[in-house]
């Protein structure tokens, strides 16, 4: 958070939010974010918010480095060896890249659909009914 905040008071137009009340509603009101490698950039996918993307545990960089590879966020290194200038210059390319943003946005709400627990709840519900 301290590396966020020292940059976000750098930076005219960013603002810093952590653990927000409506984090749903911040996210579709963005037009960028950076966030770790976890549920938040799920939920970002799912919301169309193209994202810069920290690998902060070692279980989320394989998993961010594919989405990266299709195109759906931007890998921006693990936190162990972050170089933070190497950070404000992908999110400096990343903000610059209006086409590129849009496209993420749109290949994050294709995969990401938002009814998850829907499906695993009818899928749960049939279990039961083939059971009885």
């Amino acid at each position: 958070v301290a590396l966020g905040a020292s940059m976000a008071r750098e930076m005219p137009g960013i603002r810093l939010h952590v653990s927000p009340p409506d984090l749903a509603s911040l996210m579709a009101g963005a037009g960028l974010a950076i966030c770790g490698g976890g549920l938040t950039l799920l939920e970002g996918l799912c919301v169309g918010l193209p994202s810069a993307v920290v690998s902060i545990a070692p279980n989320q960089s394989l998993a961010v480095k594919a989405l990266a590879a299709d195109g759906l966020c931007s890998f921006a290194g693990e936190i162990a060896n972050l170089d933070e200038g190497a950070l404000a210059r992908r999110i400096g390319d990343l903000w610059g890249a209006e086409r590129e943003r849009e496209e993420m946005a749109a290949r994050g709400m294709a995969l990401v659909d938002g009814q998850g627990a829907a499906r695993v709840a009818d899928a749960m519900l049939g279990w039961q009914e083939a059971a009885a």
